[in-house]
């Protein structure tokens, strides 16, 4: 029992907690930075990066190592998401460049099969 000093109520619990405890008995923690209550231990288990018996420590080795973990897990997937992106984009490149040049190929056909048809009639016009 953590109680701000010796006077207890009629049924025997604390009147006033120390600091970072609650409860009738105040013998649970009060958990810092989104720490959960171990109700077993009486102790916090606290969200890295954070530390301490009620999560209120925060060390500058423990934020760097909670960053660098995630660089680590988000690294790799990052690089398996980037590779399939660009293979589609060059795919995607080549086949637009075919469709170009299958388009210009077919109006110069067509422009040759004009230009020929152009020559017959004016002969024919002509005799």
């Amino acid at each position: 029992m953590h109680c701000l000093g010796f006077e207890r109520t009629e049924n025997g619990s604390c009147y006033n907690c120390k600091e970072n405890f609650w409860g009738i008995n105040c013998d649970r923690p009060k958990c810092k930075h989104g720490g959960k209550e171990n109700n077993y231990t009486q102790k916090c288990q606290c969200i890295s990066p954070h530390s301490g018996v009620h999560c209120e420590v925060l060390r500058v080795e423990d934020v760097y190592y909670h960053y660098n973990t995630r660089a680590y897990i988000i690294g790799p997937i990052g690089v398996l998401l980037i590779i399939p992106m660009v293979i589609c984009f060059i795919v995607c490149e080549r086949n637009a460049r075919k469709r170009q040049i299958n388009r210009i190929q077919k109006t110069w056909a067509n422009e040759l099969e004009n230009k020929e048809e152009m020559k017959e009639r004016r002969n024919s016009l002509l005799s």
